[in-house]
């Protein structure tokens, strides 16, 4: 309204307040009368609307100012309102009034209402528990370990709700004050921690300053690896920040404050080098470790014990990860949270690692971050399982053939068993000889040439882009081979009036089962590896698998719905059913298939391919 010229109809404010008329009108009037204290005039007329008119532009400013930037925001930005609304809820300690809290934000007691109820599955996230009164209002009851969690958890990507939680009780420089304290208190004890770590520590410190002032403490069990966290490095960190806090601000945490604050730091901090990893892992860590990746090699046949250096970042993961497990801090919010449909082979070895946890006891964040350590290991360690017999057609001269073969050896000879080379004089025995004899032939000669090989014509000297192309084809004759190899056209199939995962199922494994010989308990295996862990992806794609591959053939089948179903918790158009028992296989086309994953367009072509042969040519362009 300040910043209209003309007079506003109140129709036109509830829109742009996202509110009903009837308030915009209750809360005019309620305007007119206070701002005639504070150097303005509201002029409401009938049928034309209503218009604030500054006379004292000194006064009415200072009137402003007691408006924070961020209540305009809460105002204005439906997601900070509604974190705004948990946030009361979680920390007004008794019922709210809808009505109060719906004067608060200048809303609709009804949008209000809409608000809250979104808020059910949020408590739930956190075991909190939303509860309604008729008389009273609404409140968040629970564990308080589980409301600082929640607070600290929806509040951290939120800039505005972060300074609204904690601006009754700090200013900026004390807020600085409070991240440079931890900042110097982790540098003196040697403990690392991300920008992001000390962030989530300083809004985790100021949460539990404010629960505090309410008589709201964390309780802890009197448990033996609670006192053993008195004699470590993090336990000296948290007593030394609550020292200069009582220097600084004059204030103090009571010991199983303490304690609390040591396991956040415990579980955040990041460690560097062998002596430190040696000080660090416990025969627990080490037991963990060693079933993570047992498990891996049961489920995939993937040996990932002989990398040490994967040993130690592992090793480095596990000990903060272990500790927020047990205490109900794991990371719900990551970057990381894109990992799945980048890297979906990574992730399906961290899911099988982790097995020895029930289904959704770990958040997705967590088997990100193990995932992402993973793929580190596959891609330093990957090697190509195909290789290559090559012929070079040249004219009568050695040294070109030389020249070139010294250059392929050096560049792809992770493709090549063997360079052979090939005259002109030749070629007649060439044409009539087996296509097993060469699966590539370079033609360096200026003839044009037909020969039932994949040819490609090169310079004698074989450029850059030549060698890019070379390796291209090649990789392309892998992956033409292995789609051959596991999916024939009757394993291709459309299918009518799924309603559900369990039928979808169901239904490819009856087709499949009429090419290929499938033990009985096939989809019990599938079933089970589906208890994991969902095998959705975005994009609409789902690649149900078996968690045992003993005694299963190799096979893909493809499945195009025609309606979509929900899987888990996404909709899926587009199921692709694999049996891969070598694991170069499984990695091969989870790669594949994570650029169709990570692209809306290239599913929808997939997805609307009329037959196999259209399908198979947009899946081999990839």
């Amino acid at each position: 309204m300040m910043s209209k010229s003309e007079y506003q109809t109140s129709k036109d404010l509830a829109l742009e307040l996202n509110t009903s008329e009837k308030t915009v009108l209750k809360y005019l009037n309620i305007l007119k009368y206070e701002v005639e204290d504070h150097g303005a005039v509201l002029d409401i007329r009938h049928g034309i609307g209503s218009k604030l008119i500054i006379q004292n532009d000194k006064i009415f400013q200072e009137y402003l100012r007691q408006f924070s930037s961020q209540e305009k925001g809460i105002l204005n930005n439906p997601q900070t309102r509604r974190s705004y609304v948990l946030m009361r809820l979680l920390t007004n300690g008794d019922y709210i009034s809808l009505y109060d809290l719906a004067d608060e934000l200048y809303i609709s007691p009804s949008l209000l209402r809409n608000i809250i109820r979104s808020l059910k599955g949020t408590a739930q996230q956190y075991h909190l528990h939303l509860e309604n009164s008729h008389q009273n209002g609404y409140r968040i009851i629970g564990n308080e370990i589980d409301i600082r969690h929640c607070l600290t958890c929806e509040c951290k990507d939120d800039s505005d709700m972060s300074s609204v939680l904690i601006g009754a009780k700090f200013n900026d420089s004390q807020i600085s004050s409070v991240s440079s304290i931890i900042t110097k208190s982790l540098q003196y004890y040697g403990i690392s921690l991300t920008d992001k770590g000390i962030s989530a520590l300083a809004l985790h410190i100021m949460i539990a300053i404010n629960r505090i002032e309410t008589n709201n403490t964390v309780s802890l069990a009197n448990e033996f690896s609670l006192l053993q966290l008195k004699g470590s490095p993090e336990y000296f960190v948290a007593n030394r920040i609550n020292r200069d806090l009582e220097k600084v601000l004059d204030i103090s945490l009571p010991e199983n404050e303490l304690l609390y604050l040591t396991l956040h730091i415990n579980g955040k901090q990041r460690f560097y080098g062998h002596q430190k990893l040696q000080f660090k892992a416990s025969e627990e860590d080490i037991i963990f470790y060693n079933r993570f990746l047992r498990n891996i090699y049961k489920y995939s046949d993937v040996d990932f014990f002989e990398d040490d250096e994967l040993r130690m970042t592992l090793l480095n993961h596990i000990i903060p990860f272990r500790n927020r497990v047990k205490n109900n801090l794991q990371i719900r919010k990551s970057e990381l949270n894109n990992i799945k449909n980048e890297f979906p082979y990574a992730y399906e070895l961290a899911l099988y690692g982790l097995s020895m946890f029930s289904e959704g006891q770990i958040e997705p964040a967590e088997i990100s971050y193990f995932a992402l350590h993973l793929e580190l290991s596959l891609e330093k360690n990957r090697q190509s399982e195909a290789q290559y017999n090559i012929g070079i057609l040249c004219q009568e001269v050695d040294s070109v053939y030389h020249i070139a073969s010294f250059k392929l050896d050096r560049d792809l000879h992770d493709l090549i068993r063997s360079l052979s080379f090939i005259r002109v004089s030749d070629l007649e025995r060439i044409r009539s000889a087996s296509s097993d004899t060469f699966d590539l032939m370079l033609n360096l000669t200026d003839l044009n040439i037909d020969l039932p090989i994949k040819t490609l014509s090169i310079s004698n000297f074989i450029t850059v882009d030549e060698m890019k192309m070379i390796r291209s084809t090649l990789t392309g004759l892998s992956s033409e081979r292995k789609i051959t190899h596991l999916c024939s056209p009757s394993l291709f199939m459309q299918l009518t009036n799924c309603h559900s995962k369990e039928e979808a199922i169901s239904e490819m494994i009856k087709q499949v089962s009429k090419t290929v010989l499938l033990p009985a308990d096939f989809k019990n295996k599938v079933l089970a590896r589906e208890k994991i862990g969902p095998t959705e992806f975005d994009n609409q794609i789902a690649i149900p698998h078996p968690l045992n591959t003993d005694d299963v053939p190799d096979f893909l089948a493809i499945a195009v719905l025609d309606s979509p179903i929900i899987w888990d918790q996404k909709p899926i158009s587009l199921i692709f059913m694999i049996s891969a028992s070598s694991s170069s296989t499984s990695s091969w086309f989870m790669e594949h298939i994570s650029k169709a994953i990570q692209s809306a367009p290239l599913q929808q072509a997939l997805a609307k391919a009329p037959d196999y042969h259209t399908f198979m040519r947009i899946f081999m362009a990839i």
